[in-house]
């Protein structure tokens, strides 16, 4: 049965609640056990990820076959829309050890004939291991932090970067319009980066929940430059 509806307002707080839980320290939960209580060597390694590029097509099932045969999968999510139950592109995998992280790392992952971009989900309170790339804060505005630069996530395979560009540009003037592409065969990974020429308009893409790029949604994060980084 359908749930009653809700106002914009407490399904967007549940829906933020529900990636922050995914988004958290990554740790054992619910009928986890913690290797501690068992006496056995404990592995504090980060063992959840975040996968970015996701097709719209791609099922749960889908999503965590892709990343069983890298080893235990404990916990796979495909984050969705609160109302219209489409995938928003990206979502996690959390494994039993550390170790399967890696393996995935040092991989190239396709779900759907679609290479998609697996990152470590650094735990809320912790620098990003050394090594670890670009970082992006939480989509949710940080008044001590200013930046020009956005991480757009989820895009459509064929999406051109003129068109990319021209729905960024109802924000505010556009510097710079990226969309990463594999090496290997020049197709788009389904992310890029959006520069725009003054302050201010990534608040406005902030503000705005929803984005949909060529009739899909995308995920838009701020973009942290490496010298605001914390050294690990």
């Amino acid at each position: 049965m359908e749930p009653p509806p809700q106002n914009q307002g407490d399904s967007g707080r549940q829906e933020s609640n529900e990636e922050q839980r995914h988004q958290g320290d990554g740790g054992p939960r619910g009928n986890e056990q913690n290797p501690s209580d068992q006496g056995g060597p404990v592995d504090n390694g980060i063992k959840k990820m975040f996968i970015g590029g996701l097709s719209r097509e791609t099922t749960d099932q889908m999503f965590f076959e892709a990343f069983s045969k890298y080893g235990e999968v404990v916990d796979s999510v495909v984050m969705r829309d609160k109302y219209s139950g489409i995938s928003r592109g990206f979502g996690f995998v959390t494994f039993k050890d550390s170790a399967s992280v890696d393996n995935v790392l040092n991989s190239q992952v396709q779900i759907d004939r679609r290479i998609v971009d697996c990152k470590k989900a650094v735990p809320r309170g912790h620098a990003p291991p050394p090594g670890g790339g670009q970082k992006y804060d939480d989509v949710k505005k940080d008044p001590t932090f200013s930046t020009r630069k956005i991480f757009v996530g989820g895009l459509a395979y064929d999406t051109s970067k003129e068109d990319f560009q021209r729905y960024f540009e109802k924000y505010g003037d556009v510097q710079d319009a990226v969309i990463i592409k594999d090496p290997s065969n020049g197709r788009s990974r389904g992310f890029g980066f959006i520069t725009f020429e003054k302050d201010g308009a990534v608040d406005k893409v902030m503000e705005r929940n929803n984005h949909v790029v060529r009739g899909k949604e995308v995920e838009c994060k701020r973009a942290t430059p490496r010298s605001q980084m914390t050294s690990g």
